[in-house]
């Protein structure tokens, strides 16, 4: 072998050797990427486990937040309010001041009693799992420390990249119904082998809380049957049923809702508490299977839109059936005093009464006239009210002719029928029945009927509000600025004890009482025992359009659309009635310190890295 040869063999072992290295080394490599994706897979998979544990927890807490501890919180605000019912309204139940966002002691001991609360719900939850290489633990605060006592305790101290507000004092005039914020944090940590997730969620109830006139309601339904409300019967204010709530379709609410959702009521509250909400087939949704939320919740394919909330599990609120000093006054046919009847300064009627015509055309004066006949006929007394200082006026020479007592002193608003008012109307039925800047109220222990429009002479709004007949998107009412509004004092109020109400119409073939084919009322309506209806037969194609509130014992719908019975109903809420104004018609009936729900909402959940130690790294 020659030389060349040799050096060619030697050549080419070397190339097979340097082959063999770098296969070697490709393996290798090829091996440890291998082992580090397979750790690397482990780890994901791992990592995922422990992210969907702790999103388990908090699907856990939420469920209680928005179930059980929405009940503790309406016992623990009762609990916790003032104890004094300040009528001045010189401070809210949970704020030294009508500041946004002012607390004082009662709000931080609701605060503490609500922790208490959330401990007893929270503090004991477990891996639902049960996996024994895996650690569950979920914590709500609503102070900076949450399970005391326990082994799981945990500072928000300890955790300075999360924040808990500190809520208060939202809105409400003084002497009203208040809103509050009552922040909470959820934190739920997972563990799987080592591998940790923590998740956290921001969240607040607002509840509301207070004093103030029915008429805060723009509808409030006694009745335990069904209330219905459908895509055109859209509300503007606040709602509540204490019987089955009903959902048609995509009705619009502007404001808060609340249902008890009761079958049959007993000395005023539920003896069969139930789910409150019906759909579409006519089945009952129990409030644990609302979706998406409790809060805004979807029934067999209709979605509501709840603009502000909605709580389907408040505890019953049962109408006054008797209200002192109106309903009593009177019943047994006592003889009229200041002291035992009515407030000094109302105007009463013995007995029933045919006519009560009401006049305010003149800005200076309210003007009344009474007759003992729907048709004006016989003995009428007419009076007049001066606006500015409320003194009552002889107008005429027949005023002592007809059993009317007459107060001494200035008139208070009231004008009270112990028996049936068969017609209540307007002098001129296209102008104002109540004059500018006065207030009053219309009272009777039968029942009132309703032969005319009845203007106020400032309404509050000038349109009304409207939804469209497929999506429900409102074209809302034209009302006045907040200013405007608060200046604006002149009301209404319409208040029946009868079981028989307040209606229009149901003439009986008497021409005196048929009412005008197309009326508007302006006024705050209340029938505790009874229902707001309009006689089907009063016209063909009767048109009434209400703007202030309807409260009832049984529930009539508005229906904004001609219905088989000939009759269109509208309605709109006086925005005067509301928490930032609470303007009440005089010796109107009201509620005392009243727990009227929560709503809970929610920040999205984030997840927050955990540190090598496994502590929540700083900020």
């Amino acid at each position: 072998m020659n030389h060349t040869s040799r050096r060619h063999a030697g050549s080419t072992l070397i190339m097979t050797l340097l082959s063999v290295v770098l296969i070697i080394a490709l393996i290798s490599v090829m091996v440890m990427q291998a082992a580090s994706e397979a750790r690397n897979t482990q780890n994901y998979t791992g990592q995922s486990v422990a992210t969907n544990l702790a999103r388990s927890g908090m699907v856990i807490a939420r469920q209680f937040i928005h179930i059980e501890m929405k009940r503790d919180l309406e016992v623990k605000v009762r609990d916790n309010a003032s104890a004094v019912d300040d009528p001045t309204g010189a401070a809210p139940y949970f704020a030294d001041t009508y500041a946004e966002g002012s607390t004082n002691s009662n709000f931080t001991d609701l605060k503490r009693a609500m922790q208490t609360a959330a401990d007893a719900h929270a503090c004991s939850i477990q891996n639902p799992d049960n996996t024994a290489s895996a650690t569950l633990d979920v914590y709500i605060f609503f102070t900076d420390t949450a399970c005391a006592g326990t082994t799981k305790s945990l500072s928000l101290a300890s955790l300075p990249q999360i924040a808990l507000p500190d809520g208060g004092y939202v809105t409400g005039a003084p002497g009203n119904v208040q809103q509050y914020n009552l922040p909470f944090v959820v934190l739920a940590r997972a563990n799987i082998g080592g591998i940790k997730e923590t998740v956290v969620q921001n969240g607040e109830y607002r509840f509301r809380y207070g004093s103030g006139g029915w008429n805060y309601f723009a509808q409030f339904a006694d009745d335990t049957g069904d209330t219905a409300f459908a895509t055109t019967t859209p509300m503007d204010g606040p709602v509540h049923t204490n019987g089955y709530f009903r959902i048609v379709g995509r009705p619009y609410f502007g404001d808060f809702v609340t249902s008890s959702g009761c079958t049959s009521l007993s000395a005023g509250l539920c003896n069969a508490p139930s789910a409150p909400i019906v759909g579409r087939d006519g089945s009952v949704v129990n409030v644990r299977e609302l979706t998406p939320s409790p809060n805004a919740p979807c029934v067999s394919g209709w979605c509501p839109q709840f603009t502000t909330g909605a709580d389907f599990q408040l505890g019953t609120i049962p109408l006054p059936t008797t209200h002192v000093p109106i309903v009593t006054a009177l019943a047994s046919g006592s003889t009229p005093t200041t002291a035992n009847v009515l407030p000094s300064g109302s105007l009463i009627y013995t007995g029933n009464l045919g006519l009560l015509e009401l006049n305010g055309q003149q800005s200076d004066y309210q003007y009344i006239r009474t007759c003992p006949s729907a048709d004006g006929s016989g003995n009428c007394a007419r009076i007049r009210i001066r606006v500015s200082d409320r003194q009552i006026q002889q107008y005429g020479t027949t005023f002592f002719n007809v059993p009317i007592w007459r107060p001494s002193g200035t008139f208070n608003g009231v004008i009270y029928v112990a028996g049936n008012l068969e017609s209540l109307r307007a002098t001129n039925t296209a102008a104002a029945a109540v004059s500018k800047n006065m207030q009053l109220t219309v009272a009777a222990g039968g029942y009132i009927r309703v032969t005319s429009s009845l203007y106020t002479a400032a309404p509050a709004c000038t349109t009304h509000i409207r939804s469209d007949d497929t999506t429900g998107v409102p074209t809302l009412a034209n009302c006045g600025t907040f200013s405007e509004l608060n200046a604006n004092t002149t009301v209404l109020g319409l208040y029946s004890a009868s079981s028989d109400g307040i209606f229009v119409g149901y003439t009986n073939g008497n021409a005196a009482l048929k009412p005008s084919k197309s009326m508007v009322i302006n006024a705050a309506i209340m029938t505790p025992n009874g229902s707001f209806t309009v006689d089907p037969d009063a016209n063909t194609g009767q048109q009434i359009a209400v703007l202030g509130s309807i409260i009832t014992k049984r529930y009539l719908a508005t229906w904004p659309r001609p219905m088989p019975t000939s009759y269109v109903m509208s309605f709109d809420y006086d925005p005067r009635f509301g928490m930032g104004i609470g303007l009440v018609p005089p010796g109107f009936p009201r509620f005392s310190r009243l727990y009227l729900g929560g709503s809970v909402i929610f920040d999205p959940p984030r997840s927050l890295l955990e540190t090598a130690t496994g502590d929540l790294p700083p900020t």
